[in-house]
């Protein structure tokens, strides 16, 4: 069947009746395309006439006089290279006009997660298109008739191809590639600054640890003496006494249980004046207070989450290994303590298990199969399309792979298609470990992480719970007031006071008020150090148990 050439206009439709004819006398053809590239054509054809200065773009059909079918759309590439007197080669590019526009339309509907996270994308090639293939297994793919541009996965197309009959003879080989990956190990690293500025009321916990919650003494102007100055700091601890005030109340009134007593039970002791023992009552103070307390917390912060993810092939253990040092970009200051136990960071992490995945999958495909057809039957294929290739030389008489380059050939009174097929070495899921069931599988959910001892990416692959793996090291929480009381100590409480008094009452001491020197109401409350450090690093190992299972093809 003849091959018709005719010149035509940028997007000029192609017409079976119009077009069947010879703009140029071609003596080869070579039609070209490899996987996440746009195909191309050779010509080699007759030095006649020069080319059409207002048409640079070719139509190429193949098939009958009057209905042909277009094999090739595409626009001249370079100039054309003289090939001794009397032939010309040209270059024709199936690359349409609005190629990048097409590639950002198809990028922005890619990035969703898990598949797509801006943290891992430098800002400078945030735009890129390829960037939305980092954690997929694909590629694009471009029709050479239309110049339309799809995403198509490196293990399975969106059409499907069985060559049984039509190869020509002695042309099927079986190629061995490079052997794939055991695993890959991943270091993610975030970091940040975390800043807390905040207040909080120490009081309330300080009248908890008095006798009957609420601050009360026998020796109340020691204790007025002794009470924090506003605005004053706490050495230099960080912290600053924004608001302090001691108030004397009169206590609610009880009943008989006399829970909040204004004197003290009587106690003897000797009168100088009367030169006798007599009765007395002390009064028993009590205060409403507030200590509000201040601090600034500014903190460097490093966050390593570590895990490798293993591949299982019919080749099993190859010793090939890869490392993935990945670097989040800003992730943000803010008083959080762990970033990788938000929300945000476990997208992160499942992202970056993605990532690790495409580059197991990348070498997953080490057996390629090259085999020549007809030239006819070859027209339709795509770099979009599974091939099932069925021979009996073949291991178990079949293989199945997807197209990874193509070339559709006329030379020398010759006309065939010769085709590279990607197949994939996968092993069979069967030595996954017995104690992972699929009812203790959790989905990812962008939340805080479910108790749920196992956790299952959107592509399935299988990790374990994390969420026990909390920082040590400096404050914890965004809400760390809690935190930051270590420990209440009180001396001389209003009780403790009144037992003294009672237990040196005369005649053990002649005033049993002056055994309260050595009982004076004080109270220190001890806050956590807030002193900051260069940079605290925390790291999570994140256990992935079972291996990453490519198809197996």
């Amino acid at each position: 069947m003849p091959t018709f050439f005719s010149w035509a206009a940028d997007g000029e439709d192609f017409s079976p009746q119009r077009h069947a004819h010879w703009d140029l006398e071609i003596f080869q053809l070579s039609i070209q395309q490899n996987q996440g590239e746009i195909a191309f054509a050779t010509l080699l054809v007759k030095n006649e006439a020069p080319f059409p200065v207002d048409r640079q773009h070719a139509l190429i059909a193949y098939g009958e006089p009057g209905a042909p079918q277009l094999i090739f759309r595409g626009r001249l590439s370079g100039m054309p290279r003289p090939v001794g007197q009397a032939l010309l080669e040209l270059h024709f590019t199936a690359e349409p006009s609005n190629a990048m526009e097409q590639l950002l339309a198809l990028s922005e509907t890619l990035k969703q997660p898990p598949y797509w996270d801006t943290l891992f994308i430098d800002p400078l090639h945030a735009d890129h298109p390829g960037a939305v293939l980092e954690a997929r297994s694909a590629s694009f793919s471009w029709n050479r008739l239309t110049g339309a541009v799809i995403l198509s996965d490196l293990f399975t197309g969106h059409e499907h191809a069985v060559i049984e009959d039509d190869i020509l003879e002695n042309s099927l080989k079986v190629n061995i590639g490079e052997p794939p990956l055991d695993e890959v190990h991943v270091r993610l690293m975030a970091e940040w600054v975390q800043t807390l500025d905040d207040e909080a009321d120490l009081a309330p916990a300080l009248c908890r640890r008095f006798s009957r919650g609420m601050i009360n003494t026998l020796t109340p102007q020691s204790l007025k003496n002794s009470w924090p100055k506003p605005y004053t700091k706490l050495g230099r601890s960080g912290y600053t006494i924004l608001e302090s005030s001691l108030q004397e109340v009169t206590p609610p009134s009880t009943g008989a249980l006399n829970l909040y007593p204004t004197i003290s039970p009587n106690f003897m002791s000797w009168d100088e004046t009367q030169q006798k023992s007599v009765m007395k009552r002390a009064a028993r103070c009590w205060f409403r207070a507030k200590l509000a307390v201040g601090w600034s917390y500014k903190q460097k912060r490093r966050e390593i989450v570590s895990f490798t993810l293993k591949q299982a092939t019919i080749f099993g253990t190859t010793g090939k290994k890869r490392q993935l040092a990945l670097c989040l970009q800003a992730v943000g200051d803010g008083p959080r303590a762990s970033f990788f136990m938000t929300d945000r960071g476990h997208q992160a992490i499942e992202h970056a298990v993605e990532i690790a995945r495409c580059h197991l999958a990348g070498t997953a495909r080490c057996l390629e199969v090259e085999l020549m057809i007809p030239f006819a039957q070859g027209l339709a294929l795509t770099t979009d399309h599974s091939i099932t290739v069925k021979a009996p030389q073949l291991p178990h008489g079949q293989l199945t792979g997807k197209l990874i380059s193509y070339r559709l050939v006329q030379e020398a009174g010759l006309a065939y298609t010769w085709l590279r097929i990607a197949v994939a070495a996968g092993a069979r899921p069967e030595d996954a470990p017995d104690n992972i069931h699929a009812e203790d599988y959790a989905s990812i959910e962008y939340g805080p992480l479910a108790p749920q001892a196992f956790h299952r990416s959107e592509s399935g692959i299988v990790f374990k719970d994390y969420s026990e793996q909390k920082p040590r090291e400096g404050i914890q929480g965004v809400h760390a007031f809690t935190e930051l009381i270590q420990n209440i100590d009180i001396h001389g409480d209003g009780q403790h006071q009144v037992e003294t008094v009672l237990a040196n009452q005369y005649p053990l001491c002649a005033n049993p008020m002056n055994s309260l020197e050595a009982f004076l109401t004080k109270f220190q409350i001890d806050l956590q150090n807030i002193e900051t450090h260069d940079v605290l690093e925390h790291k999570i190992t994140l256990d992935i148990p079972e291996p990453w299972y490519p198809p197996q093809q």
